[in-house]
């Protein structure tokens, strides 16, 4: 379905016959260059209490990408998670994002816990919280933005997974990994790049002092080969509430992606924990 979003048409996945049931929504949330397509492996993996509400970021997939960079930063992204879920007229939720929309997602809880029942962070950061580090991220997600634009999508998204921060996606199957890749050639050029710069981690308010602030349970998963994200997570898991931290082994970055069943038994354990 098409949900509109300050005039930006949203391409939103979910079975409509579970919006008038008892069940919960889980939201999902992709990463940088991904769609709802990433998530599709788990749609009918959920306990039966709940159930998947999927929707393209703005600037990936089939939700569009406008020109006005203003509608990638951070307050637009947390518009358009609450005009999908008013839209949809979900109230109880769980929100679940991977890397870039695990970003979203942190942002969200600490701006919007209303209703939040709990929450699923995947090889992502709550903030940056040194300033030169804030500036230096900001500057090098400009740079990648013009690589885009200079380049094309093709070059980009063949570079962008060359680089050691996906090394561990070399073991995944030759024809598996060309499709991905080939995936997210579909995206538009100028939406990754205004992504880049509009919702740079580098722009992102620091939640690190905050996360207390969470009243939900947190599950928090990272891969093992993926050293920095699994202490970023081993860092904001005691300052919940709340919180567990769960390590995938032999996986990377993207765990859900190269450990998909590990990922599913992981979620549908902190699910059924749920009250």
């Amino acid at each position: 379905m098409i949900i509109d979003v300050d005039g930006i048409k949203y391409n939103v996945e979910v079975d409509e016959g579970n919006l008038a049931s008892e069940k919960i929504p889980v939201i999902f949330l992709h990463g940088f260059t991904g769609s709802t397509l990433d998530w599709q492996f788990i749609v009918d993996k959920l306990p039966e209490r709940f159930y998947p509400v999927r929707y393209d970021q703005i600037g990936h997939g089939k939700t569009e990408s406008p020109a006005d960079i203003k509608f990638y930063t951070s307050r637009f992204k947390m518009r358009a998670v609450e005009k999908i879920r008013d839209d949809l007229k979900l109230k109880e939720h769980i929100l679940c994002g991977y890397s870039m929309g695990g970003r979203a997602a942190y942002n969200y809880a600490m701006t919007n816990p209303e209703n939040l029942k709990g929450l699923i962070i995947e090889s992502s950061t709550p903030g940056i919280e040194e300033a030169v580090q804030r500036i230096d991220k900001i500057k090098e997600d400009n740079e990648f933005a013009q690589k885009i634009e200079t380049e094309g999508i093709v070059n980009f998204i063949n570079f962008w997974y060359s680089r050691p921060f996906f090394a561990s996606m070399r073991s995944l199957p030759a024809d598996y990994k060309g499709k991905l890749i080939e995936s997210r050639m579909n995206n538009n050029p100028a939406g990754l790049a205004n992504t880049l710069r509009g919702f740079s981690a580098g722009r992102m308010v620091s939640h690190w002092d905050n996360l207390s602030a969470v009243n939900t349970k947190v599950l928090l998963i990272s891969g093992s080969l993926d050293l920095r994200y699994t202490m970023l997570a081993e860092k904001a898991a005691p300052r919940f509430k709340d919180a567990q931290h769960k390590i995938i082994e032999n996986a990377g970055h993207n765990t859900h992606l190269e450990k998909p069943e590990e990922f599913i038994n992981l979620v549908t354990d902190f699910l059924n924990s749920l009250n």
